[in-house]
């Protein structure tokens, strides 16, 4: 989180997180008190590899994805803010989870992107967003342009695997009429009909014509 200015040994910098399902259960055994907050690291919807479709996957490196993409959304949204005051924000606005927080498994609670960059916070009054009041025009750009990088990956994608599919169709077709028709087939029946016609019209060899 700390940007190479501030050092990685940035005091209060540091944000662990812990990976949780949609049953609220977590992804590991975590020890007690080790949590600073929570995301979604259970059953994750990927794609996977070479095409094979969508795959759910879980751990606690899939949490740990989506706190990073929020600590960008912040670093954007008030780029005077240090490391710790980022980190203070990611947790002062995630929603609250067991007990009073911090929570000894959950932390601070799940993160909540949209309110990192919108809500106030105490303790940032030098802290100020960029694009306009609150950050919340900063935030729905953002989302907006994700949205539509997806959506054109998406769209790339499914256009690449239809041309594979076609190319594939195409060269099968090719070697079908390179090889003719199977044995057996209708043209393969009407061809050797056709040659044993033709085989019996002719004379035979030393014949003689009366």
């Amino acid at each position: 989180m700390p940007t190479p200015s501030e050092g990685a040994g940035t005091p209060g910098a540091l944000l662990l997180v812990g990976g949780i399902g949609a049953d609220g259960k977590l992804a590991e055994a975590y020890q007690d008190s080790t949590v600073d907050v929570v995301a979604p690291g259970v059953d994750v919807e990927s794609l996977g590899i070479n095409g094979s479709g969508t795959v759910n996957m879980s751990g606690s490196q899939y949490a740990v994805a989506f706190v990073a993409g929020q600590a960008s959304l912040v670093r954007s949204a008030y780029p005077t803010l240090n490391a710790a005051q980022v980190k203070h924000r990611i947790e002062a606005t995630a929603e609250r989870m067991g007990a009073a927080p911090p929570d000894h498994q959950y932390g601070w609670g799940m993160i909540k992107p949209a309110a990192a960059v919108s809500a106030t916070v105490e303790g940032e009054a030098s802290a100020t967003a960029t694009g306009g009041s609150g950050g919340g025009g900063l935030a729905r750009t953002v989302a907006i342009v994700v949205v539509v990088f997806i959506l054109l990956a998406a769209i790339a994608l499914l256009l690449l695997r239809a041309r594979r599919w076609a190319r594939g169709s195409d060269l099968a077709a090719g070697e079908l009429e390179e090889s003719g028709p199977p044995p057996g087939s209708a043209r393969d029946e009407t061809a050797s009909q056709r040659q044993t016609g033709d085989d019996a019209a002719e004379p035979a060899v030393g014949g003689q014509r009366r």
